[in-house]
């Protein structure tokens, strides 16, 4: 995510979460540096895990301390409307627009298309190729509820195998990727269920 996208964004909320990894703090301070005043709003930064990002006048958090600091007894209940993240739309027609999305109702309909559109239970394994940037990644995440183990692919996509390995070394039986990489597999001539095992993947 670029400068410009750090400030559409980062104007339109109080808080801000960052990997403490060396591009994103890079990209933060270079928003900052730019337009501190666009980025006033956001007072207060999560750094996501260890490391140094120095913002003047910004409140920065660690987020290691009190994950650290949790016990299984320990978890506050909060009512079901409460906020559970923010997503922004795609830019398209202006600026991102801020979403709020609450806890009971997203948990809510992502369990009706796991378990009603995607059949998804304890016994599956749920691959889909996101990144964090993308609400396909709060989709994922959710499929925890219906029991089922998800798989997370940091990395990159060096050919057309690579994520079709991990399908059937990992016996995943339900895989989401993008059109365009299943049409690019045929037009090269790779065909998956020919070259692997990939009985269990159902979907």
């Amino acid at each position: 995510m670029g400068a410009e996208a750090v400030l559409d964004r980062s104007a339109r909320s109080s808080w801000c979460f960052y990997s403490a990894s060396p591009a994103p703090i890079r990209v933060a301070s270079n928003a900052w540096r730019r337009s501190p005043q666009a980025c006033r709003p956001c007072a207060r930064v999560v750094c996501l895990d260890d490391g140094a990002l120095l913002l003047p006048g910004v409140a920065i958090h660690g987020l290691s301390r009190p994950v650290a600091s949790l016990s299984p007894d320990g978890f506050e209940r909060f009512p079901f409307n409460h906020p559970l993240f923010v997503l922004f739309s795609s830019g398209t027609t202006g600026a991102p627009k801020y979403i709020l999305q609450g806890a009971g109702g997203t948990l809510r309909e992502h369990l009706k298309e796991h378990c009603l559109h995607c059949d998804l239970g304890p016994s599956d394994r749920l691959l889909f190729q996101t990144s964090t940037a993308w609400m396909m990644w709060n989709w994922q995440l959710s499929a925890l509820a219906t029991g089922a183990a998800i798989v997370l692919y940091d990395g990159p996509v060096t050919g057309l195998e690579t994520l079709w390995d991990i399908v059937a070394g990992l016996r995943v039986t339900q895989f989401g990727t993008s059109p365009a990489y299943l049409a690019l597999c045929p037009e090269f001539g790779y065909a998956p269920g020919k070259a692997l095992d990939l009985a269990p993947c159902a979907a």
